[in-house]
């Protein structure tokens, strides 16, 4: 009720983790495999987000946590709790290593926005615009929100590609005309579960 009577649709906690490497997602228990299709598309913007590290059962021992409280007493089903790693991407297999692996906090912060571009992809904010009340000269309609994202932020200039080189584990070419559709067709495609996805990490 709650849910449909306000305009939240998503819920991610936010948490660092002492012991895994990576980023990675924690979901409610939905079986449904929906609720992979977040965690997946965030996986395919950032090669510091892995899909196959993500969890979906819950335990007993969860039901205090935050995305529990919120699925439970919201009902909202997009409630996730989103572990990045104190360490990196992966444990370095020598010093020379940890520059590429480290999680330095311009690295960390790149998470967020792969994750801020897949739910873009995952709510269909583009295909929302901006509500006709706001569409006036003051504030224009965002037709193509995605873009908007260079002019926010302009030193993150790997969203257009204009520098690979400042942060060559993003991915966020591959989000380019991408629909969130399209993401669970290939989903289902593959698995008809969550855990026959998990399932096929090589």
């Amino acid at each position: 009720r709650t849910c449909a009577e306000t305009s939240v649709e998503a819920f991610i906690d936010l948490h660092g983790h002492a012991t895994r490497t990576g980023a990675f997602f924690y979901g409610c228990g939905i079986s449904d495999i929906e609720q992979a299709l977040l965690p997946r598309i965030a996986s395919l913007a950032s090669k510091d987000v892995c899909f196959f590290f993500s969890r979906f059962k819950f335990a007993k021992a969860h039901n205090k946590t935050a995305r529990a409280v919120v699925f439970r007493q919201f009902d909202i089903a997009s409630s996730f709790t989103v572990e990045a790693s104190f360490l990196g991407s992966c444990v370095p297999s020598s010093p020379a290593d940890a520059s590429s692996t480290v999680f330095t906090a311009f690295r960390t912060e790149t998470i967020g926005f792969a994750i801020a571009r897949a739910l873009a992809i995952h709510l269909r904010v583009a295909d929302r615009g901006a509500p006709a009340k706001q569409a006036d000269a003051a504030s224009p309609a965002l037709e193509q929100p995605l873009t908007q994202c260079p002019q926010i932020y302009p030193q993150f200039g790997f969203f257009t590609n204009a520098n690979a080189q400042l942060a060559p584990w993003m991915t966020l070419d591959s989000l380019e005309g991408l629909r969130r559709d399209q993401v669970l067709s290939d989903m289902l495609a593959a698995g008809s579960s969550i855990q026959e996805l998990l399932n096929q990490e090589e």
